[in-house]
């Protein structure tokens, strides 16, 4: 039995201008990247503001995660195994802010602004990381039910009679 193998589709001009567009898009949205959060902002960290960065930036990676045609759509901007694991490990960072900092120390005895410090370190470190990619993935897909599936967009509200 003989196979034979596919050609490739042919670019159309369309196709061609389409990938120029989206190109525009990503370097626009690339420029405006949030500005780091400085400490100032982030002083007093509370568990409320911790608990809503991890719920966000969890369910964007797990719908990345187990959504090829996401994360091939993510991939034309640079996004890869690696930055999907590095966004895994800042957010367990986060989680565990604190309490791996001095070895044989019980939590309960480290002093707030230690803990605080280091909440407000790797909170800054997921929010940088999640604003980038957030910005990117709604730049690269179209599909707002996409979106809202990656916790990126809000389901519109249904008009109450």
């Amino acid at each position: 039995m003989r196979t034979t193998k596919k050609a490739a589709p042919k670019k159309t001009a369309t196709t061609k201008a389409a990938t120029k567009k989206a190109a525009k898009r990503v370097d626009a949205a690339s420029q405006a990247m949030p500005a780091p959060v400085t400490e100032a902002a982030t002083a007093g960290v509370s568990q409320e503001t911790i608990d809503r960065t991890v719920r966000r930036a969890s369910v964007m990676l797990h719908v990345v995660g187990r959504r090829k045609a996401i994360r091939v759509a993510l991939a034309t901007v640079g996004y890869s195994d690696d930055e999907h694991r590095h966004g895994w490990k800042l957010v367990y960072d986060l989680l565990n802010a604190g309490f791996g900092l001095l070895p044989d120390t019980d939590p309960r005895t480290l002093e707030v602004d230690t803990l605080d410090r280091a909440r407000r370190v790797a909170l800054e470190a997921v929010r940088v990381w999640f604003e980038k990619w957030s910005e990117l993935a709604r730049v690269v897909i179209k599909h707002r039910d996409t979106l809202i599936r990656m916790g990126l967009v809000e389901r519109a509200a249904t008009p109450q009679t």
